[in-house]
This record gives C-alpha cells, sequence and structure tokens, in this order.
C-alpha cells in the first residue's frame, strides 16, 4: 500500500512539472529590451502572441537579471537576433518582472 502511494505521488509531480514547463520550438527572436525598472531582460518570439497561459494573451518572456545563466541566455538571444539562426525557449510556467519567466534559451544550428 505504501509503495502504490509513493508511485501515485511520484505520477502526480511529474504530471504538475510538465504542465508547469512550456517551450517554444524553432523560434525566430523579433525583438529585445533590456531591463527598465524592473530586473529582466525581456524579448519576444516570431509567431508567439502567448508565451504562457500563466500570462494570457501576452508574448513576452522575460530573463532576471539574478537568474544563474542570464548572460548566456542574452548571448544567445542576440546572436540569433543579429544572426537569424532560430531558438528553443524552454519556460518554468511561473512569472517573473510581469512576464512569462524562461528557463533557458538553445540556439539552433
Amino acid at each position: 500500500m505504501v509503495l502504490r502511494t509513493m508511485l501515485i505521488t511520484l505520477i502526480i509531480l511529474f504530471a504538475n512539472t510538465a504542465q508547469a514547463l512550456g517551450s517554444n520550438l524553432n523560434k525566430s527572436v523579433t525583438i529585445i529590451h533590456s531591463p527598465d525598472h524592473r530586473p529582466c531582460t525581456f524579448f519576444q518570439l516570431e509567431g508567439v502572441t502567448e508565451a504562457s497561459p500563466a500570462v494570457p494573451n501576452e508574448p513576452w518572456f522575460s530573463v532576471n537579471i539574478n537568474h544563474d545563466g542570464h548572460e548566456v541566455i542574452v548571448s544567445i538571444l542576440l546572436t540569433a537576433l543579429t544572426s537569424g539562426k532560430k531558438v528553443d525557449v524552454i519556460t518554468t510556467g511561473d512569472v517573473d518582472c510581469g512576464f512569462t519567466q524562461v528557463s533557458s534559451v538553445r540556439i539552433l544550428p
């Protein structure tokens, strides 16, 4: 019985984690905005009208300047914007600085 309860708990946790994480794959960066009075860098992706259901009808993504990978993520975004390369963006399902919080970004070959 204990094993069954643990298994059910793990299934629920994994299901909630999968729902919380979002992804936008093979997208072009269209605009990058520096931090303003909020401690985040913001950006948009081509064709994305809602970055996450957490912020309905809002196309902006945010990367907090305290995120461990902030500088690398911004470098990837700038490289993708200037070179025309596409990116994959993974979000956390949370909101930061009023917009969809980014977990990671990968530039595609």
